[in-house]
């Protein structure tokens, strides 16, 4: 899986270097741009392809970095020089709890009974509620797994960059990067600077646990798959009507081939709808005296839906998802129709208001 995102990243990084030579007026870009451009320049031969797609650091559970952040970790001397020690235990001190609540959740609700006969013959609001734990171990396991794979990085100094460039998840330095190459040249300043390794950073346990939308809690999971997913096929995906259910179904694919990861993932659009429209009547202004309660009132419903595909997700098989949808009567879906439904209602009975008054 991580090698596919490698070899396709690299293709459209190569083909990046390529159009930034072929283009020979860069008149309008900035001096950033102009920096940028070099510093992401390229050349791969067949051999640095090889060690890069089978680089033991992140080979099978990622976190995916482009060949350019290899090249650096190769070349540049700040992983000598990045505190790798504080970077790693900051990513590390909040396993142990992750493990506890995993196998705790595990013991008392494991997945398997949601398939038994017994669990069928149990209360409808039991089968309902029973998507909140199994999201809830499915979510400590991934918290395990990706911290985990973060703190390879991290102890061997992949993805360390001074922080004054800015560094963001997967793509690496974003600015600065005159200062950067002028910093290469003086060894006594290379120790004074700070670095961070957010460029390999993959997950924010506490952004998807809390904050309060859709999609945000998006952007705080599996993070460097979403930069892949965003610059290789979102920027890129010639129809913008289309470009959001093209990249639910790349990321379903990348995901493999049992239709719960399409029923998961590619609900996700439904959903993002219905919060766009709330958000547009009740939190747009962040202001008002029930505001803060709204707010909340949304994360319930965000982390509900979310747990009702993660079911999908985590059942895989068409019969079983099937089976279990059908014994809670696709109410989670049907919550959504409603939503949807009211809101958009609200929506044209506002806007209708607004044309009114302005007429008047």
């Amino acid at each position: 899986m991580m090698l596919t995102l490698k070899l396709v990243g690299l293709a459209f990084e190569v083909n990046t270097t390529y159009n930034s030579q072929k283009k020979r007026d860069n008149s309008e870009k900035s001096q950033n741009e102009k920096d940028e451009d070099e510093a992401n320049r390229i050349d791969p031969t067949c051999v640095d392809i090889f060690h890069y797609a089978f680089n033991y650091v992140g080979v099978l559970t990622g976190p995916y970095y482009r060949y350019r952040t290899f090249v650096d970790f190769l070349n540049l001397p700040f992983a000598e020089h990045a505190d790798w020690k504080r970077g790693t235990f900051d990513k590390l001190k909040f396993v142990p709890l992750y493990a506890v609540l995993f196998l705790w959740g595990t013991y008392n609700w494991p997945l398997s009974y949601a398939t038994s006969d017994e669990f069928h013959e149990r209360s409808w609001l039991y089968r309902y509620w029973y998507i909140w734990p199994n999201f809830f171990i499915f979510r400590m396991r991934i918290y395990i797994g990706l911290v985990l794979s973060e703190c390879v990085c991290t102890m061997v100094g992949l993805g360390a960059y001074p922080t004054f460039t800015k560094p963001k998840s997967g793509q690496g330095p974003s600015e600065n990067f005159d200062q950067m190459k002028k910093l290469l040249s003086s060894e006594g300043e290379l120790t004074k600077i700070d670095y961070d390794f957010e460029t390999i950073h993959n997950i924010n346990p506490y952004g998807a646990d809390f904050c309060t939308t859709y999609r945000e809690a998006m952007k705080h999971w599996n993070i460097c798959i979403q930069y892949w997913l965003a610059v290789n096929v979102y920027k890129r995906f010639p129809s913008k009507k289309y470009r959001t259910a093209v990249t639910m179904l790349i990321s379903s694919f990348w995901h493999g081939v049992y239709m719960g990861y399409y029923v998961c993932i590619g609900t996700a659009p439904l959903a993002l709808i219905v919060e766009d429209v709330y958000y547009k009547l009740y939190l747009k202004d962040g202001k008002g005296k029930y505001f803060k309660v709204l707010e909340w009132i949304h994360w319930f419903f965000r982390m509900h839906f979310l747990s009702y595909q993660a079911i999908a997700f985590l059942l895989l098989e068409v019969n079983l998802i099937l089976h279990y949808y059908n014994s809670v009567y696709h109410a989670g879906l049907v919550l959504v129709r409603n939503l949807l439904f009211k809101r958009f209602v609200g929506i044209m009975m506002c806007s209708a208001v607004e044309r009114e008054s302005t007429d008047y």
